[in-house]
């Protein structure tokens, strides 16, 4: 039998409205001392004119990490593709990551341990009680916490030209 991965693999520029534009994407909880920051963050370096690049991944579960999916036929091979366009300021990954350690693994073994990566909670992810854990104990950097109603899944930052 024949595994494949099948990774998506999607580079998005967005036209930043003059000042401030408001990026929204749907991540997990931080813990319950509030964990995460607060204060208004900003993401500022690497953004050029009124553009912003970053990389959307997903479904990549169970074909990241050190050993057999180590390969450019796998997630890796995704991560490379994406340093050799130039890596944009961060990856969100829309679900389908567990496990997660593994996907940031290969993350930072190919775009380095200081790259932003946004992981979201997807139905697999959500099943399993130590990728949910895992993921509310990431550390996310500076996001807003998400509106009343779905604090728990829903993060925003704010990106400043």
């Amino acid at each position: 039998m024949k595994h494949f991965a099948c990774t998506l693999l999607v580079s998005i520029t967005i036209a930043l409205i003059p000042s401030t534009s408001r990026i929204s994407a749907a991540l997990p909880a931080p813990d319950d001392d509030g964990g995460i920051g607060h204060n208004s963050p900003t993401l500022s370096q690497e953004v050029s004119g009124n553009q912003l690049t970053f990389a959307v991944t997903a479904d990549m579960r169970w074909y990241s990490g050190p050993g057999t999916y180590d390969t450019l036929q796998y997630f890796r091979g995704t991560c490379e593709a994406i340093a050799d366009a130039g890596s944009g300021l961060f990856m969100v990954s829309p679900g389908d990551i567990d496990p997660p350690a593994d996907v940031r693994w290969t993350i930072t073994q190919t775009l380095g341990i200081t790259y932003t990566w946004y992981p979201v909670a997807g139905n697999h992810e959500a099943e399993t009680a130590a990728d949910m854990d895992w993921l509310r104990s990431y550390d996310y950097g500076l996001v807003n916490p998400g509106p009343s109603g779905c604090p728990t899944t829903t993060y925003s930052f704010d990106c400043q030209d």
